[in-house]
């Protein structure tokens, strides 16, 4: 959970922060970066497996429909964030998730200070597995996530066109889980690139129609724009739950260190009062013996 800033690990701050928490530096460059964010413009960032068709989706969102901005391809092509900035968004294409540990901490870079999040899903797979829920779990679980999450999270099935038959039940199936998962019922998408590709190139309206991605465009551009104050107060509360998290794993380690020192002074009063007694008994009894075997010689 890096928020992609390099950290002067030998400044007093790390180096105090190393000596409490395992995990000291991340949530520091995690507080940071949400700060950092405050004078950013809002920021879509996809999320998803590997090859669910995110960086097609943000090529559609950006109008690169005959040159690619974000690689597409069939082996695996984002392996760093890419960012470009659209319309007063800021976009950014991550990493498939659960393929390598470096293209997670790479995505994790980029979700941590996200504002909106399009969670991309290829219902050519059926329903979500169990990757993907632990996925959400865990980010609901970040400094800040759950403010606001029902609105800024925007779920999208791909692949309309290869799975028409089958996909409303698929998104049933998916409402569900993340409703499950989650507590919420986010807002979700059903797009076909290809055809909204096709349509735009060949000049087909009935193509861009079908595609669905004009709907999308419309709730990114029109109604999440006029949430922008809700974004200003999640940024915030990002910022102030960073820091909560960063204390309180602080306080944490400290008072279980206290209970350490306190609980190891006990067992060495006990330790010392079972020796002065077994001392004292000893010595007793050596007098005893002492005092027979004066009055015997």
């Amino acid at each position: 959970m890096f928020s992609g800033m390099n950290p002067d690990l030998e400044a007093p701050i790390y180096k105090g922060l190393n000596r409490y928490v395992n995990d000291g530096v991340q949530l520091m460059a995690a507080f940071e970066g949400a700060i950092a964010a405050t004078a950013q413009p809002l920021r879509i960032t996809t999320c998803g497996l590997l090859k669910a068709g995110k960086s097609s989706l943000l090529n559609a969102l950006t109008d690169h429909i005959e040159t690619e901005l974000f690689a597409t391809g069939a082996t695996r092509t984002t392996v760093q964030n890419q960012t470009l900035s659209h319309q007063n968004f800021v976009f950014v294409d991550t990493p498939g998730l659960d393929a390598t540990e470096e293209d997670d901490k790479e995505a994790w870079n980029a979700l941590s200070t996200a504002d909106v999040l399009l969670f991309v899903h290829d219902p050519g797979v059926g329903e979500l597995d169990q990757a993907e829920i632990n996925f959400l779990s865990e980010l609901a679980g970040q400094p800040g996530a759950q403010q606001g999450l029902e609105e800024r999270l925007v779920v999208i099935l791909t692949r309309l066109d290869s799975n028409e038959e089958v996909i409303d039940a698929i998104a049933q199936k998916v409402q569900n889980q993340i409703k499950n998962c989650l507590g919420i019922e986010p807002r979700l998408f059903q797009i076909s690139f290809t055809s909204y590709q096709k349509g735009k190139l060949e000049g087909k309206q009935k193509l861009v129609e079908y595609s669905r991605i004009p709907l999308l465009q419309q709730h990114i551009f029109e109604n999440l724009a006029r949430l922008h104050y809700q974004f200003e107060v999640l940024r915030q509360g990002r910022i102030d739950e960073s820091c909560k998290q960063l204390i309180n794993k602080i306080d944490l380690e400290i008072s279980n260190r206290t209970e350490k020192i306190i609980f190891h002074g006990k067992e060495f009063d006990r330790a010392y009062e079972a020796l002065t007694k077994d001392a004292d008994k000893l010595i007793s009894t050596l007098r005893t013996k002492f005092a027979a075997y004066n009055e015997t010689y």
